[in-house]
């Protein structure tokens, strides 16, 4: 996953060794990669990850990249188990890539912390316009608060939980019935 060094900051996922993209890890400088600690865990064991190499092969131009550090696991859904994850930064990350199916870079999300005061109303025209900044040639769509977000990822189960407790309703109605009958 393509990020900006802030995103740790945003996300509040925390360092567990090593350090953050930062400044220095630009496209020119050696290339570097931050993983979870599922990730660690599963390829490394109990052996430090920092300092080690690893090539993504998402294209032939690939270069290695350093592992600078070690983050917290994150959910990428509800339940589910924390995933393997390595995260590289986008300044690093090319601009197409190349081969038979060439296609630009990454699908971009940007993500703003704000206080609860200042409200994604107030903040839209601004979150716009700092949007345009980045890339003219895709304008946002789709700006929502991280409440939305998390609502909609557990849309499915709200709906099969809605069904169940109906038909739970429904068995203790017939119970009920047919005890009294």
């Amino acid at each position: 996953m393509a990020v900006s060094p802030d995103t740790f900051r945003a996300l509040r996922i925390s360092l567990r060794k090593g350090r953050f993209f930062n400044e220095r890890d630009t496209e020119s400088a050696p290339w570097t990669a931050i993983v979870n600690e599922t990730f660690a865990r599963r390829f490394f064991g109990n052996d430090d990850p920092t300092g080690k190499t690893l090539t993504l092969q998402i294209v032939d131009e690939e270069r290695p990249r350093e592992i600078v550090g070690v983050v917290s696991d994150v959910r990428q859904a509800a339940h589910a188990e924390p995933r393997s994850q390595i995260y590289v930064d986008f300044h690093q990350q090319l601009m197409v890539y190349p081969g038979t199916f060439a296609r630009g870079r990454l699908n971009m999300t940007l993500l703003v912390r704000a206080s609860q005061k200042a409200g994604i109303p107030l903040l839209t025209p601004q979150l716009r316009g700092l949007a345009a900044e980045l890339d003219r040639a895709f304008p946002p769509f789709g700006i929502k608060t991280m409440n939305e977000v998390m609502y909609e990822a557990t849309d499915i189960k709200r709906f099969y939980t809605a069904q169940l407790t109906g038909f739970a309703a429904m068995a203790l109605v017939l119970a009920t019935v047919g005890i009294y009958s």
